[in-house]
């Protein structure tokens, strides 16, 4: 559509769910034709992205998703000391991408039926 721009440097840039979509865009122009070779693509922003997961798997937070909004929602005062204490006294919060397979978040299946007990009444 305008061929005075084509040889120009291209960046992609984006936020939140763009963490997900924006790699796999990049990698796919970078690997194809005629995408490899018609695009200069120079570079890729993401901001406040969602990093977690693969393909086929979206975890916003990676595994820690749970521990990071435990600690969000208590940093703003969004429940009580003790809950926050049952939390982190019940909850083994996974550092690792445990799974992605059926329909709980990665990591989340891992969790005892008491922490996801204490999360749930701490949402």
């Amino acid at each position: 559509a305008f061929p005075e721009f084509a040889q120009n440097d291209f960046y992609l840039a984006g936020e939140s769910y763009f963490g997900q979509y924006g790699p796999n865009i990049a990698d796919y122009i970078l690997k194809h034709e005629p995408f490899k070779s018609n695009i200069h693509l120079k570079g890729l922003a993401v901001g406040n992205g969602c990093w977690g997961g693969n393909e086929s798997c979206v975890a916003c937070n990676g595994p820690s998703d749970d521990n990071i909004s435990a600690d969000l929602f208590f940093g703003k005062g969004l429940y009580s000391s003790k809950l926050h204490q049952q939390i982190k006294r019940e909850c083994e919060f996974p550092t690792e991408l445990v799974t992605c397979e059926g329909h709980e978040v990665p990591g989340h299946a891992v969790l005892s039926e008491e922490c996801k007990s204490l999360l749930t009444e701490m949402k």
